[in-house]
């Protein structure tokens, strides 16, 4: 791997473009208009308010690095569109401010990753308008602080994670690295040799086969968007990304978002995710590096025209690298692709989802269906989970993440996957508020990995076949759920058990926050105008439940208001054997 000496890194800018006049290419772009006036709008905002300060939430500095991510990124930005030069002091004082820390919380090293990024980018960008004693300190920031302490300890966990904290911590420091190249040209091929050499294992477990992102769309953002920049400032360095953007999976990964994101705009948020959009970087930049306009969801043109026409009165809570695709607005016109309307990832995948939609219109039907297991990265208890949509409603739904400092906060350990953890009691993440079978009222195994054995894309029916066996060992011999769309817009959701014990209860439960009525076949549910009829479909006696969620939360839990389950249960025969079949239909 040849990285000295390399003439591009001679010249700045040197990190994700060539020449600052690329931040107009966004101009050419209703979208990127909106976005500069916005980021201009921002750097006024942030005139007003002072420097960062050290401060720790918990175990971490994250949200002091994404400040300053934000900060930096939005007044370099600012300067190059606007001239204005206070823009330029105003981000030279925060980068100031974040040399003078005492550390960037290596014992977090998310904190590190991210800091890193943004005074790597601010000194590259803002190099002419500084100081010599300017340079010199936040450049010695920058080894001090992320390059030197990254080597401190080889046996470091996060320089070997097969999780999105690779993307972020490796990223980070390789832009760091690029920044200060000629400063120490040993250690910077170090850190950058590094994080290539040891990436493969990420990108297998984040991308392999078809691009699915184990820990959800939520994370396939934040992961993602760190390996997209990181892949940037690799080709602006070196003119090539030694072979990343080829790893099996990640060619694809451009259109795991879209096909997760149901036409409502909300997503398929398993594991460790919200439903909303995540609005991000990598949205635009895989579209405009792989050369696939189709990619470019309308969603994420809607939420980027909504950011932009905002105007906040503070800085607080906004998107750290949105400024930072102004170059990448504009998507090459040169091929023609059309999106699918079904997306598998595989089976291969670490955790393997199916998704099947009738459409991408606003009405149109869109069912996920998610395997893996609660131990994956980020893991939940939702192994045959699915969400349902149509006619724009989120009939069945996830309530994704739990705040993760306010249980850390209170001294429970939320990182364990052991079978007794904390973790799983939190009801956001543990059995009772997923769409999972349940059986005698225990949860499913931790390791029991939920496998994709089928999936179909005929004229019957779109639809895919898990097999949850693993998933309820000892509970069960065998466990087998069907998930189907139908042409007539209906959706069959089947289990089928053998090899339980007689007089177990079965219990068949779904999440929804919208109104619900049990009626003598199941439920009927409403929103607004929009109806779904829900009918349970067995020979065998049983009874139904709606049972409000602030029933089955803990003091510890974030209440999850106007939301509800529906219970379906029955009771093992003395063959053992369960199978019943829930028919979802809709109308006005």
């Amino acid at each position: 791997m040849q990285l000295q000496n390399n003439p591009r890194i001679q010249t700045r800018p040197r990190l994700l473009i060539a020449s600052f006049d690329e931040l107009q290419h966004g101009g050419k772009t209703p979208e990127g208009r909106l976005l500069a006036e916005r980021i201009e709008h921002d750097a006024e905002l942030l005139l007003s308010e002072a420097p960062s300060e050290y401060q720790k939430t918990g175990i971490r500095l994250l949200d002091v690095s994404r400040t300053v991510l934000f900060r930096v990124n939005t007044l370099a930005v600012a300067w190059h569109l606007t001239g204005k030069k206070a823009y330029a002091e105003r981000a030279v004082a925060e980068m100031m401010a974040v040399a003078a820390f005492p550390d960037w919380n290596p014992s977090h090293f998310l904190d590190v990753g991210e800091m890193t990024l943004a005074l790597a980018v601010g000194y590259d960008w803002l190099y002419e308008t500084m100081s010599t004693e300017e340079r010199t300190t936040i450049r010695e920031a920058i080894l001090k602080h992320g390059l030197r302490v990254s080597v401190a300890d080889p046996r470091a966990w996060w320089i070997h994670a097969a999780n999105n904290w690779y993307a972020v911590c490796h990223g980070g420091l390789t832009a760091g690295a690029v920044a200060v190249w000629e400063e120490d040209p040993k250690l910077a091929a170090q850190v950058i040799a590094r994080g290539l050499n040891g990436i493969a294992p990420y990108m297998k477990n984040s991308y392999f086969p078809c691009g699915a992102y184990p820990e959800g769309p939520g994370y396939w953002d934040y992961g993602t968007d760190f390996t997209s920049v990181w892949l940037a400032v690799l080709m602006r360095a070196f003119g090539q990304d030694f072979g990343i953007s080829q790893a099996p999976g990640f060619a694809e990964t451009g259109f795991y978002l879209k096909a997760v994101t149901g036409p409502s705009g909300k997503t398929f948020n398993y594991s460790d995710g919200g439903s909303g959009f995540p609005l991000g970087f990598s949205s635009f930049y895989l579209a405009y590096r792989y050369r696939r306009p189709d990619w470019r969801q309308p969603q994420a043109d809607r939420s980027l025209m909504e950011y932009a026409r905002r105007r906040p009165r503070n800085s607080r809570g906004q998107q750290r690298l949105l400024p930072l695709i102004l170059p990448f607005l504009e998507v090459p016109q040169d091929r023609e692709a059309v999106s699918p309307l079904n997306y598998f990832s595989g089976k291969d995948a670490l955790v393997p989802i199916a998704v099947f939609r009738s459409g991408f219109e606003r009405d149109a039907v869109f069912l996920g269906v998610k395997g893996g297991a609660p131990n994956a990265p980020h893991g939940h208890m939702d192994g045959g989970s699915f969400v349902l949509e149509a006619d724009g409603v989120r009939w069945a739904q996830d309530l994704g993440m739990e705040n993760y400092h306010k249980i850390e906060s209170r001294g429970m350990n939320l990182w364990s996957n052991a079978r007794n953890s904390d973790r799983w009691r939190i009801f956001r993440i543990g059995f009772q508020s997923h769409n999972i079978p349940v059986i005698d009222d225990q949860p499913p195994r931790v390791d029991g990995r939920v496998e994709i054995i089928e999936v179909t894309d005929g004229e019957e029916y779109h639809g895919a076949t898990l097999d949850l066996s693993k998933a309820y060992t000892g509970q069960a011999v065998s466990a087998i759920r069907e998930a189907r769309l139908l042409p007539d817009r209906s959706v069959v959701i089947r289990d089928r058990f053998t090899g339980l014990k007689p007089g177990a209860v079965v219990r068949w439960q779904m999440l929804t926050g919208t109104d619900t009525v049990p009626d003598e076949t199941g439920f009927r549910l409403t929103s607004g105008n929009r109806k779904c009829h829900l009918v349970v479909q067995t020979s065998a006696l049983f009874r139904t439940r709606v049972v409000e969620t602030s029933s089955l939360e803990q003091v510890f839990d974030t209440p999850n208001r106007d939301c509800r389950m529906l219970t379906v249960e029955t009771v093992a025969p003395a063959d053992g054997t369960v199978d019943w079949q829930f028919v979802f239909s809709f109308s006005d």
